[in-house]
């Protein structure tokens, strides 16, 4: 202090006074805290006996393999030391404690962290334990509870934060994750959470999830499969530019743990580009700017990296996938492509949707009618397609029995017989079934010649020639002599054989001829052979029955024989006269043959029911066993009460009597089932007042369809019954057949309710390919391009048969695809489009798809198509024309009024159209002279061509942009590799150690990855993902060691040597 200041002299024994004070305090406070008691430890027992508890207690830490070792070179005071105090700190909680929480109600915070910390900490055996009681069932239960919960309060939004980390902690063993995934939606958990915990929990989830992706095959396919279809919603949006830089990196982890579970590089790149991810990770580095940036580059670089890796692939597979949609998007699709182009399927399809929505959906019935209408239709679709709907019907009814048939004989012989027995008749099969193969590759052809003579006496018998004088009818039909066929004997009393009968107008049978006659037109004696075509019909009279008289001059029933080769003469067959029981019967429902259809069939040749009426059948027993049940009448009981007799039932269901065809009858009744309860009387009503508001076009179309049939109507004018005991359908028919001219009728309102709409479609499809003719015309940058393309073209072809061409036809531009380049992955188009970027005087053409708004369009339209359209509606029109004409005078009826002004309006529309049509024809026919194409050629093709010209251009020069980007990314990633390197040998020039390098020969290879087990496997996994080295693709050493290995297990394994 000597020369000091005073001042000085102060402050210095000031500072001296305050550092004694708080060193005396301090000693005193040494002297007053007592010392802990250490309690002694228990003697260590035998070597072994230590060696086992030491090892139970490497297992229950779960640590690695490598920290076993290290830990197993301990001394023996070091381990009994740990043994004791593991005993020590053993958990007081039990797993039987936490299953009764769990099974219990009302989940605290304090219990979901004590729950958190134990699934955390304790060691193996508990952990068991706690999965065998089902705990980890009934963890993932009370989580899905938590999340379903309606109201989120903050106290739940806790209780899910700590689920959260309890299932990390719980994954983060395999026996956790094991009984996890053996546990129904239990990842699913972590992907709902996410939308309710903080930003720090959504990116040790994402991370989570991401190691999930990458320790098992297993949880990579289970989360992949639950995310993928719900990315947009669920990843995509932690890659906004807004969202922080932690959480987006580790977005992108999760992206590119999804994308490295992916076994197929295709499917990786559908992935990708589904979402368009490479743009988006593009984006991302925009954010280089931002301070946090270092941790998202790595994880950027290694979706780069993995996307170098594969940049060939990339080349093969079309840049645009299709987005998928859902079942009711992909029908709505369907059905609007089949309305635009006008597939004659689609008032078919329409039908079939409308009577599929009458099947049963509910209830074991329900699935029986929709298994087998899929049945029928798998059924279909593996038939062979036929032209006649019968044929094709049967083949696929008999395909479908057939296979059901096959499978019950599998199913009985798999049941009765053992594998030895079915493999037996199996094999017998194949062999029966290859003799008979060879057999028939081996038979001969066999050729039937059949000439025109042997048909002529098939269908004829030649007669001797006729006495002289008698010329053979010209192309008449000769008949046989009576009496049977040649060379059957006469029947007795017969005399021989008469002549011909004579020609019409002729001159008679010359006199002193043989007795017999002729048989009379339209008539032919017993077993006569059939006429020739051309000839008058004659059907023969029953076997043995003598013939028929000719007729007289002029008169009989028959009529003069018809002039040769005219049609025979048709009279109408009298009415049968019918047979009526005495009482009400049950009627049989068959469909009546029409009489004018009787003739020359079994029914008329060989059946005479008449004769079994009137001497076979017992009327009365008939009567007795099918008479229709009487209704049993209600007689009022006493004190006025009315009721059945006797407490029996009531009165019994009316007899329904149906006279149509059971499927026709079932047909009307779906149709009318599109106005629900209406009246028939209503229904007729609309019909007549053409009433739209009760017939759209749909039920017009129905009706339109199920307009009764002649022989309906006559099968409904027979009937003399009783009208309430008809069926539905009859009732509807006998409702209908009061409507005059119905068939045209509906067809007129049918017209006019679709004109416009299919004019319409006509008038814009010839627009469209208007507009696409006048666009390729008068455009400027497609002829310097078809210059651009004859130069290339003639200079590839030079020297040869193809070189020195004028031009060329425009299927030409399609085929410049096939021109592959030296490295075979580049195209013609490829080099074209470079060009044209490199070249001022080209790069206008880079846009040349502009100046053809229309020519994609038009691709779908055809000009024959449009006419054929155009001409439909004018043969309506005409069908519509008729209908006026014809149309009965009603008074009241509108129908005249309103389907002339629908008419004139109509037509004055459509001659328009059909001009505007023939426009279009004649500038396409010059169109074709000014490309130098064929006449002939069709419109689709013409601009089909140039479209995929237009398009596989866009599409190249987008595929050179790509090429270049990926072409920068493959240079970033060598410099990345190249500055690892750098590092690596400066660290080992320094004489420090690495871990990334196991050899000399590759010290830039990737680092080795943690051992994926143990109590830390998700741990190690994210700790590695963070660095990048979870992602890298391996080299091709490691590639070719592990197929070296999978091959080395095969040769063990296989019985048979390997090559």
């Amino acid at each position: 202090l000597f020369g000091m200041p005073e001042e000085e002299k102060k402050k210095v024994k000031r500072s001296a006074s305050r550092t004694e004070k708080k060193s005396s305090s301090s000693k005193d406070k040494k002297k007053r805290k007592p010392r802990a008691k250490q309690s002694a430890l228990p003697p260590i027992p035998a070597d072994a006996e230590l060696d086992r508890l030491y090892e139970q207690l490497l297992l229950n830490l779960g640590v690695g393999e490598g920290q076993k070792n290290a830990m197993r070179m301990m001394d023996k005071n070091q381990k009994w030391t740990m043994i004791c105090q593991s005993k020590e700190e053993q958990g007081t909680t039990t797993p039987e404690h936490f299953i009764e929480m769990l099974k219990g109600e009302g989940m605290t915070l304090k219990n979901a962290e004590k729950l958190r910390v134990a699934l955390a900490h304790e060691n193996m055996a508990w952990l068991q334990k706690f999965i065998d009681m089902d705990g980890v069932k009934l963890f993932f239960v009370n989580f899905r509870t938590l999340l379903d919960t309606t109201a989120k309060t903050d106290v739940v939004v806790e209780l899910i934060g700590e689920f959260v980390l309890s299932a990390k902690g719980l994954l983060n063993v395999k026996i956790g994750l094991d009984a996890a995934l053996k546990s129904p939606n239990s990842l699913e958990n972590l992907v709902i959470a996410l939308d309710f915990i903080s930003d720090k929990l959504k990116r040790e989830t994402l991370e989570v999830l991401a190691a999930l992706c990458l320790v098992t095959i297993e949880s990579h396919r289970y989360i992949y499969n639950y995310v993928e279809p719900i990315l947009p919603k669920v990843v995509l949006p932690y890659l906004e530019p807004t969202t922080e830089i932690p959480l987006m990196a580790a977005a992108v982890t999760f992206i590119n743990a999804l994308l490295h579970g992916i076994y197929e590089a295709r499917d990786r790149h559908r992935f990708r580009e589904k979402y368009k991810l490479v743009d988006t990770i593009e984006n991302l580095r925009k954010l280089s700017s931002k301070p946090d940036y270092k941790l998202l580059e790595p994880h950027l670089d290694c979706f780069d990296d993995c996307l170098v890796s594969e940049p060939e692939l990339e080349e093969e597979i079309e840049t645009s996938i299709p987005t998928s949609s859902g079942f009711v998007e992909s029908l709505q699709k369907f059905v609007e492509e089949l309305k635009r182009t006008r597939s004659p399927v689609h008032d078919t399809l329409s039908n079939l949707i409308e009577h599929l929505m009458l099947l049963k959906t509910d209830g074991k019935e329900g699935v029986v009618s929709w298994k087998c209408v899929d049945d029928f239709v798998l059924s279909a679709i593996a038939t062979p397609v036929s032209s006649d709907t019968t044929e094709f019907t049967n083949a696929v009814c008999k395909h479908l029995i057939g296979e059901q048939q096959s499978n019950d004989e599998i199913a009985r012989d798999l049941a009765t017989s053992s594998e030895e027995d079915v493999i037996a008749k199996l094999k017998k099969q194949i062999n029966e079934q290859s003799a008979e193969i060879e057999t028939l590759k081996n038979r001969q052809p066999e050729v039937k010649v059949v000439t025109v003579e042997k048909v002529v006496e098939k269908i004829v018998h030649v007669p001797a020639p006729a006495a002289e004088g008698v010329p053979p009818p010209p192309g008449g039909d000769i008949p046989p002599p009576p009496g049977g066929p040649p060379g059957a004997p006469p029947p007795p009393g017969a005399g021989p054989p008469g002549p011909p009968p004579p020609l019409p107008g002729g001159a008679p049978p010359p006199p002193g001829g043989p007795p017999g006659v002729p048989p009379p037109p339209g008539a032919g004696p017993p077993g006569a052979p059939p006429p020739l075509p051309g000839g008058p019909g004659a059907p023969p009279p029953l076997p043995g029955g003598p013939g028929a008289p000719p007729p007289l001059p002029g008169g009989g029933p028959g009529g003069p024989p018809p002039l040769p080769g005219a049609a025979p003469m048709k009279m109408g067959r009298p009415k049968k006269k019918q047979v009526k029981p005495g009482t009400k019967m049950k009627g049989l429902a068959w469909a009546k043959i029409e009489d004018r259809k009787i003739d020359n069939t079994i029914w008329d040749k060989k059946i005479d029911d008449e004769a079994v009426l009137q001497n076979d059948l017992d009327f009365k027993e008939l009567e007795s066993i099918f008479c229709a049940a009487a209704p049993v009448k209600v007689e009022p009981a006493e004190g006025g009460a009315s009721g059945p007799a006797g407490g029996a039932g009531g009165p019994k269901k009316k007899q329904v009597v149906t006279l149509l065809d059971p499927k026709r009858s079932n047909n009307v009744s779906i149709m009318l089932s599109r106005f629900g309860r209406m009246a028939f009387s209503d229904i007729r009503k609309a019909i007549m007042d053409l009433d739209e508001s009760v017939l759209p076009i749909e039920n017009t179309a129905a009706l339109k369809q199920l307009t009764p049939e002649p022989e309906e109507m006559e099968s409904l004018k027979e009937y003399t019954g009783d009208i309430e005991q008809l069926g539905k359908a009859e009732k509807f028919f006998l409702e209908m057949m009061k409507i005059k001219a119905l068939g045209p009728r509906l067809n007129a309102l049918h017209t006019k309710q679709g004109f416009d709409k299919k004019l319409d479609v006509a008038r814009q499809s010839t627009l469209i390919m208007l507009d696409a003719v006048k666009e390729i015309r008068t455009t400027k940058k497609l002829p310097r391009m078809l210059e651009l393309v004859l130069a290339i073209g003639n200079f590839l072809n030079g020297g040869t048969f193809r070189g020195g061409a004028y031009g060329f036809k425009l299927e030409t531009l399609v085929k410049m695809t096939e021109v592959k380049a030296v490295d075979n992955k580049t195209n013609m188009l490829n080099y074209l489009a470079q060009y044209c970027d490199t070249k001022d005087k080209y790069k206008d053409l880079l846009s040349i798809q502009d100046d053809f708004p229309h020519i994609a369009d038009a691709c779908r339209e055809s000009i024959p198509q449009a006419q054929s359209d155009l001409n439909k509606l004018k043969g309506e029109l005409t069908q519509v024309a008729n209908a006026i004409k014809t149309a009965p005078d009603v008074p009241g009826d509108q129908f005249k009024s309103v389907m002339e002004a629908f008419h004139t309006k109509a037509e004055a529309v459509l001659t328009e159209t059909l001009e505007m049509h023939s426009k279009l024809e004649k500038d396409y026919k010059e169109l074709l002279e000014y490309f130098g194409e064929a006449p002939s050629t069709d419109s689709q093709a013409f601009f089909n061509n140039l479209n995929t010209f237009l398009q596989a251009f866009d599409k190249a020069q987008k595929d050179n942009v790509r090429r270049k980007q990926m072409a920068e990314k493959q240079k970033l990633a060598e410099q990345r590799r190249a500055e690892m390197a750098k590092k690596i040998a400066a660290k080992r020039a320094a004489g420090g150690g690495d871990d990334t390098a196991e050899g000399e020969g590759e010290s830039v290879g990737p680092k080795k990855l943690r051992p994926a087990g143990g109590r830390n496997m998700l741990d190690n996994l994210i700790a590695d993902m963070r660095t990048g080295q979870a992602f890298a693709p391996p080299s091709q050493n490691d590639v070719a060691n592990e197929a070296l290995a999978v091959f080395a297990r095969l040769k063990k394994t296989r019985k048979t040597p390997l090559p």
